[in-house]
């Protein structure tokens, strides 16, 4: 079966951009970080990819920690460029775990 890359997928797409374009008090995220727990999984991923998408379209500067315990689903989920971003920081670590930084 072949995996599905949803950064081809137009209707995908469309959704970040409409999520991005709600009304939301987004000048709170402005400068700041949030971390992502989860971050390839279904909420995780779209999270990232909808600030992602407001830090590259509309300078929300906004810093993403993204957790997830494997590197290489991270990296086959996410966007490339997402881990080349200085926005962007993925940090492997297992929550069941406790965090040591």
């Amino acid at each position: 079966m072949k995996k599905v890359n949803l950064y081809e997928n137009v209707v995908y797409l469309d959704m970040i951009r409409k999520a991005a374009a709600l009304p939301l008090p987004w000048e709170m995220l402005k400068g700041r970080s949030v971390v992502i727990v989860g971050a390839t999984g279904l909420i995780g991923r779209c999270m990232i990819d909808i600030l992602m998408y407001k830090n590259q379209e509309e300078g929300l500067a906004c810093r993403i920690y993204a957790i997830s315990r494997n590197e290489k689903s991270a990296r086959e989920r996410l966007r490339e460029n997402y881990f080349e971003s200085e926005l962007n920081q993925f940090i492997r670590h297992d929550i069941r775990q406790p965090f040591r930084p």
